[in-house]
């Protein structure tokens, strides 16, 4: 089996799409210019905001909470995915500390190791030949998945994601594949300047009557990006016990953790 870390960055890519890509051949199109995400030094530190309803934030004030775990995709040889929380520590050495407070956040990234790189030359875009990466890291969570900490601007559909270089190097492309349910073309640009180390990547998705448009760029997040926390705990716990329970998982925890999986994404499209 293999184990990937299957969110935000070119790992995901062919995951994200489900299904093949054929380059955009125009020679009008132009990627948007590669900035600076390069990280000098952790910790990073913050406000961070409670999400409370559409356009509604706040500072949170309440107790310490850990969110030093993400989700791990693990995929069997039929191609089908299990989810598992999986603590930040166990992908590399060095200090790995995601901790919110009513002081606010303290960031601490350590160092993958070798067996949790993944080659950055994935078919169709092209990479700077050798250059290995880990991530993209697009949120964090504690260990109950309970809360869910990401680094984004709720205005303007924008976050940040984070990804490890094993040196310096370049990931580029512009690619799309065309939906014929929904009758749009989704598209993908990547334009990534990494440096060794730590980076952020700003995603952000636009949409127009004929494409839905993802754009993935290394850069630093101005001011409009905010720390924000969300808590699904009490919605899960509304939600949870009416949802059935699948006869293909194998354990109760795999079950309950399938299904805040699901409710997760139902939320986040909840007005």
């Amino acid at each position: 089996m293999k184990s990937t870390m299957r969110l935000i960055g070119i790992i995901a890519i062919a995951a994200i799409i489900g299904f093949t890509m054929a380059a955009c051949g125009d020679d009008d199109d132009k990627l948007p210019p590669a900035g600076d995400g390069s990280i000098s030094s952790f910790p990073l530190t913050g406000d961070v905001y409670i999400y409370d309803h559409i356009d509604d934030f706040k500072k949170y004030n309440g107790s310490e909470i850990d969110l030093s775990y993400v989700f791990l995709h693990e995929e069997d040889e039929d191609g089908y995915y299990d989810h598992y929380l999986v603590q930040l520590s166990d992908f590399g050495t060095g200090t790995w500390e995601v901790k919110v407070t009513n002081s606010g956040l303290s960031l601490r990234l350590g160092t993958p190791s070798n067996e949790h790189l993944e080659n950055a030359s994935l078919s169709p875009f092209s990479a700077t030949g050798g250059l290995a990466l880990f991530g993209a890291i697009q949120y964090f969570l504690d260990s109950n998945d309970d809360y869910q900490l990401t680094w984004r601007n709720p205005y303007a559909n924008a976050s940040i994601g984070f990804v490890y270089a094993n040196k310096n190097g370049n990931v580029s492309g512009k690619y799309q594949e065309y939906c014929e349910f929904c009758e749009i073309y989704h598209i993908i640009i990547i334009n990534w300047d990494l440096k060794q180390g730590w980076n952020t990547v700003i995603g952000a998705e636009t949409w127009s009557e004929n494409s839905d448009t993802l754009t993935l760029v290394t850069g630093k997040p101005g001011n409009n990006f905010l720390w924000i926390l969300r808590d699904y705990s009490s919605y899960y716990n509304q939600v949870l016990p009416n949802m059935a329970i699948s006869s293909t998982n194998t354990t109760t925890a795999d079950n309950v953790q399938s299904k805040k999986c699901e409710i997760r994404r139902r939320f986040l499209f909840k007005n």
